[in-house]
């Protein structure tokens, strides 16, 4: 292109762009290099230069990219007369929009636009301009395609495949090998706390907000510069620096990987989407025990079965006392509190009551009740246990012999199934096999080799199934009840003669069962943790 006294008059607008995947081409492909060789070109033809665009880290598919944006407002505001670019890959890799934008946008504008090292010039015929976008697309999903087959072979090895953001409560150790962040775990271990103790949450988001625990967002902006803009624009903002919401309270408690796990594979995108679709859970790869444990299997399962119960919360964390303990002996739904205000010819009253439309009860049991009951029969029955150590372990240490020789001799019949299952599959598979290859040959008539193919083929899911209920049947680990039974009175050991508070309950009972008799009488009965159904009969006779 040669000098044109007239370009000094008209400005130019130098427009760079550079993407993870670019940047593993060498300098050649660099910011730097792209700035210098556009600079070097408007110089030469007598531009003015209006501004430099740059893109840094910003993938071609997609154009919703922040430099790219300005460029499109200012050229709408009339400022830019001419854009560059090194070539036609810098301005996008989606042939379609990257069409529109060469084709239909710059020539409306009145924007010269020039890819200068494809040669490529609105002012000029481009005939081989869309053919080299469609190449550029191709290149764009050749990467995305070797990304994907990269990411998979890590997965493979339960290799976490980013060096991104690390999940919260957690920092890099090195490059995709998780450690504990002490700050940040603090934080996720409190929020469990808080939910197993029956707070909301709101008023989780208002115990982090007093407290002054540094929301998920904030913290990596303040480490790793997460949503720089949003805490840049609303310094003042304290909602968002400490008040965690539901939909983050929601993901941070629903979360598989605080007990030690890595999941990976919950997403995928294809290369022109800017956010990839969520894989459901049944298809995530997950790899137990492979990281360190903020969280522990008790707390978390404990959670979990508070998050899938279904049950609403309580009013007040103060009245009610035996939230998700106290169950209905009729139909079996957990006891909801309520607090009746006085009113005109009603008294004040705090209760628990079935809330079970199908239920024909109808119970409610006081507070007080309740409270007396706890207070007067639970010592009674701790001082029980131990009074009878010796015979409750004895019997829980025969109990746990009889039901593991049970087991074994079940697994051995299933296994033996198992294997009778497997043989005739083999059987099935070659006869399918030597029909298909006769029907090949011509030795049997295609419709006869169908119809036995048909049946043999029937049988052959029929045992399938079979096999996979024979499977899900099996019980590799039985519980030791003499050990949990041990567990359970060394807990008891260490309550009796204390003030029974929820904690201190919830550490062997796992729920107090109220019975309606007649309106004022009920009858009651404890479950236990950790202990089998015969071992609680018998500690409750």
């Amino acid at each position: 292109m040669n000098l044109d006294v007239s370009n000094i008059s008209k400005r130019i607008a130098i427009y760079c762009r550079l993407s993870r995947e670019d940047d593993d081409y060498g300098e050649s492909n660099s910011i730097s290099n792209q700035r210098e060789i556009l600079k070097d070109f408007a110089i030469k033809e007598g531009y003015t230069i209006a501004d430099y665009y740059i893109d840094d880290g910003y993938s071609g598919v997609s154009f919703d990219r922040p430099a790219f944006n300005r460029l499109l407002n200012d050229i709408n505001a009339g400022k830019i007369d001419v854009v560059v670019t090194k070539d036609l890959s810098r301005l996008g890799r989606n042939y379609v929009k990257a069409g529109y934008y060469t084709e239909t946008f710059f020539p409306q504008m009145n924007v010269r636009y020039i890819a200068l090292n494809d040669n490529f010039d609105t002012e000029h015929e481009n005939e081989f301009g869309p053919f080299k976008n469609i190449i550029n697309e191709w290149y764009a999903k050749d990467i995305s395609k070797k990304i994907k087959s990269t990411l998979q072979k890590y997965q493979e090895k339960g290799i976490i495949p980013t060096g991104g953001i690390p999940l919260f409560g957690y920092r890099y150790k090195e490059k995709r090998v998780r450690e504990i962040d002490p700050e940040s775990s603090a934080i996720v271990l409190k929020i469990y706390e808080l939910y197993a103790e029956g707070y909301t949450y709101k008023e989780i988001g208002d115990y982090t907000f007093k407290n002054k625990l540094m929301t998920k967002d904030y913290y990596n902006y303040l480490k790793y510069g997460w949503e720089k803009k949003r805490f840049v624009n609303d310094p003042y903002n304290e909602d968002i620096k400490y008040r965690w919401t539901t939909i983050t309270l929601g993901y941070l408690l629903k979360c598989k990987e605080y007990t030690g796990n890595v999941v990976l594979k919950k997403s995928e995108k294809n290369y022109k989407e800017k956010h990839g679709k969520i894989i459901d859970e049944k298809d995530r790869v997950v790899f137990y025990g492979t990281a360190p444990r903020i969280i522990s299997d008790e707390l978390d399962k404990k959670v979990k079965y508070l998050l899938t119960s279904h049950k609403k919360r309580i009013r007040s964390l103060d009245e009610d006392k035996y939230r998700e303990m106290l169950y209905c002996g009729n139909c079996g739904s957990v006891l909801k509190y309520a607090h009746y205000k006085e009113r005109p010819h009603q008294r004040e009253a705090f209760i628990y009551e079935c809330r079970n439309r199908k239920c024909t009860c109808r119970s409610r049991v006081s507070l007080g009740l309740v409270s007396k009951f706890i207070e007067l029969e639970i010592p009674k029955k701790v001082d029980k246990f131990l009074e009878n150590e010796k015979l409750i372990l004895a019997y829980s240490r025969n109990y746990y012999k009889k039901i593991n020789t049970r087991y074994i001799e079940q697994n051995e019949r299933r296994k033996t199934e198992l294997e009778n299952n497997t043989k005739k599959q083999k059987e099935l598979n070659f006869m399918i096999e030597k029909t298909f290859e006769g029907s090949i040959n011509g030795e049997l008539p295609k419709s006869v080799a169908n119809s036995m193919i048909e049946k043999y083929t029937l049988e052959l899911n029929e045992l399938i199934s079979k096999a996979k209920v024979i499977n899900d049947k099996r019980i590799y680990q039985v519980k030791d009840y003499y050990l949990l039974t041990k567990q359970f009175i060394n807990n008891l050991k260490n309550i009796k003669n204390k003030q029974l508070s929820r904690n201190l309950l919830l550490g062997f009972v796992d729920k107090l069962v109220f019975t309606k008799i007649t309106s004022y009488e009920y009858s009651f009965a404890i479950a236990y943790r950790e202990i089998a159904e015969e071992l609680e009969d018998y500690n409750n006779e």
